[in-house]
């Protein structure tokens, strides 16, 4: 009788032992996917529209001479690894970047030149996924205006 009882709490023990680590690794695998589960629901979007919603600080200061704003957009440009020929600003807050392949992109000055710059990043990828050209891209307005090449 006695080695019956001694084989039935060893089989209680290794049973106690199964289901407190099966519960710790259930717990786990519960823990790390609702960590992944928020992280992907709560991290900072970049890209929702063609206007991108970019959680840039804001980088709209005053700016004191027309070198200072090419200077900055320039700056933002080579962050941004976009590939530019000329920038240039015109009369009217407005600023015209040429592209390599002479494609003209216009700007805002007045607005958050971040947000157009993230826009600018992200229609040029888009288009260039899909193998179309643009000639013309003027971001100034709340929906950018795409002439495409002939």
């Amino acid at each position: 009788m006695k080695k019956k009882k001694i084989k039935n709490r060893k089989v209680i023990l290794r049973n106690k032992r199964i289901f407190i680590s099966s519960l710790i690794f259930s717990v786990t695998i519960i823990a790390i996917s609702a960590g992944i589960f928020f992280y992907r629901t709560f991290r900072p979007k970049y890209y929702v529209t063609p206007l991108a919603v970019v959680s840039y600080k804001n980088t709209f200061t005053t700016i004191n001479s027309t070198s200072d704003m090419v200077s900055q957009i320039k700056q933002m440009l080579n962050k941004e690894n976009i590939s530019y020929t000329n920038v240039s600003l015109n009369s009217q807050n407005t600023c015209q970047i040429t592209l390599p392949q002479q494609q003209q992109v216009f700007l805002a000055t007045d607005k958050d030149l971040s947000l157009q710059i993230a826009s600018l990043q992200l229609i040029t990828s888009r288009l260039t996924m899909e193998g179309k050209r643009f000639s013309r891209l003027d971001l100034r307005y709340d929906n950018p205006v795409i002439t495409f090449a002939q």
